[in-house]
């Protein structure tokens, strides 16, 4: 028969296991930044910041950096307390604005309210562009590369006539963000654009 104190062990350790399990581990990368992790950035509560990646474990957390200094060109959008940076220096191809964000320590923009988003930019900016979004082709759909959630064709925010067949990995998602269109279509900002075209970054 198993000694009693070794089956206290087991027990104990198991407690522990089901009380860690799916909770989300802080990396030195995050808590050196002065960031917390969260569970689920899409709720406007759980970050009042920008989300950084790979700050968190495991892959369904994020790391959460409170603020959103607008004196280093982030802005906050009220409607989900994202917190995005868009560069207008010059337009880049889709890879060059990725490759911009990472460098920045910062993703491509995967807004969870697009339309409130390209309404706030245009007001706010006048800004008569279009920017790159996070997600590309994979042949079936546009895909976010953040978490690899699926944008269907059947989606409501597509523009008039997209993708159709614009979902090869040659084509990316803009946010249209010029008045025209947002006055013209302004439930409509998701558009598939040949990837080597340049146009604007947008980070978060």
């Amino acid at each position: 028969m198993p000694h009693l104190g070794f089956l206290l062990l087991v027990m104990l350790i198991g407690l522990c296991a089901a009380d860690t399990k799916g909770k989300c581990r802080l990396h030195p990368a995050c808590a050196i930044l002065g960031g917390h992790c969260v569970k689920d950035p899409t709720d406007p509560i759980d970050c009042r910041g920008r989300l950084v990646p790979d700050g968190c474990r495991p892959g369904n957390c994020q790391c959460c950096i409170p603020g959103c200094p607008e004196d280093e060109g982030f802005f906050l959008l009220p409607s989900t307390n994202q917190c995005f940076k868009y560069f207008k220096d010059r337009p880049r191809n889709w890879t060059e604005s990725n490759e911009l964000c990472l460098a920045e320590n910062l993703v491509m923009a995967q807004p969870y309210d697009a339309v409130n988003l390209r309404s706030y930019i245009v007001q706010r900016y006048g800004f008569y562009s279009e920017f790159w979004l996070g997600a590309c082709g994979d042949g079936t759909y546009i895909q976010w590369q953040n978490n690899g959630d699926i944008i269907r064709s059947t989606n409501p925010l597509w523009y008039p006539n997209m993708p159709g067949n614009r979902i090869t990995p040659v084509y990316c998602l803009l946010l249209l963000a010029n008045d025209g269109q947002w006055k013209n279509d302004p439930e409509t900002p998701y558009y598939s654009e040949y990837y080597v075209n340049v146009r604007y970054t947008l980070c978060e």
